[in-house]
């Protein structure tokens, strides 16, 4: 077990680089940078927004103020500005490709070319006026599932695209106001968290009704990450993590960790660590087994 600190405000986001050697938490206040091969050493800071990400060859990516886009090298440091783009910027797993969500009706597509600059394309793939929120990529990258609807209309609509000409295969009625989208490390299933629960969807067969997941204290989920056994890791702003089989949907197991109200809550691409952050600002680390 690591405990990292050096954050004065809460943690709302956790992400491990492809190695696992780098742990960066994001929240209220900027950004943090840790490696966890040195736990004692002063965590890098950074003037972070959000959008923290790990491109497959290490890089940092990043918004910092002003809404600017960043990639930095962990181990020197030396950030460099891919230009400005507000919204909520998601990376497919091959570290290429983004795009922005949440602006009403229109996604903005961006790849990095031979010079390091983003490419930008815009599509209108909605009603005007409908917001697109939240997002994910499938863990091959070919499918983006996004959440759409209006502020105070029906219920929205999660639907499946295609991630490169975002062109619409399926859809279906979810909950009101998801916060969070997950795919199954097979891709399989789609995890939607909403207030006290999650909704399980077939990926490959919107129409059919989602198993749910439902939080017996219930309270709201406030994050969630999947291991690559399929187990789904949760918190609710306690001192617990709830671990559910997806098979089953039962929680097999919980760990207790007393920093704070936990937040945030990451599994190392590999599987062998999960992370979780607080309230105090502190971010744990513990061996999976």
């Amino acid at each position: 077990m690591q405990i990292f600190s050096g954050r004065r405000h809460r943690v709302d986001s956790i992400v491990f680089s492809r190695c696992g050697r780098w742990l960066a938490a994001g929240g209220f206040g900027g950004s943090h940078l840790w490696d966890t091969a040195n736990p004692t050493a002063t965590p890098k800071q950074l003037q972070a927004s959000g959008n923290l990400a790990f491109r497959p060859n290490g890089e940092l990516f990043y918004r910092s103020g002003l809404d600017e886009l960043c990639l930095a090298d962990p181990e020197k440091f030396e950030p460099r500005s891919l230009g400005q783009q507000p919204g909520m910027i998601l990376m497919t797993p091959d570290g290429d490709y983004f795009l922005v969500v949440g602006r009403l009706s229109v996604v903005v597509s961006m790849r990095l070319n031979t010079k390091g600059k983003f490419v930008k394309k815009s599509h209108r793939i909605a009603k005007p006026a409908t917001g697109i929120y939240p997002a994910a990529f499938s863990p091959d990258g070919i499918t983006l599932a996004t959440v759409e609807g209006v502020h105070g209309g029906p219920d929205p609509l999660l639907i499946l695209r295609s991630a490169d000409k975002l062109k619409k295969f399926d859809e279906t009625t979810t909950y009101r106001e998801p916060l969070q989208l997950l795919f199954s490390p097979d891709g399989a299933t789609i995890f939607v968290r909403a207030a006290a629960s999650v909704a399980c969807y077939d990926a490959n067969d919107l129409k059919r009704p989602p198993r749910k997941i439902v939080n017996p204290s219930r309270k709201h989920f406030v994050s969630m990450d999947v291991h690559p056994d399929g187990k789904l890791l949760t918190v609710d702003n306690d001192a617990h993590v709830r671990v559910w089989d997806i098979a089953t949907l039962t929680q097999v197991r919980t760990v207790e960790w007393k920093i704070g109200g936990l937040y945030a809550v990451a599994v190392s691409p590999d599987g062998t660590r999960a992370a979780t952050g607080g309230s105090r600002g502190k971010v744990l680390v513990w061996d999976w087994d």
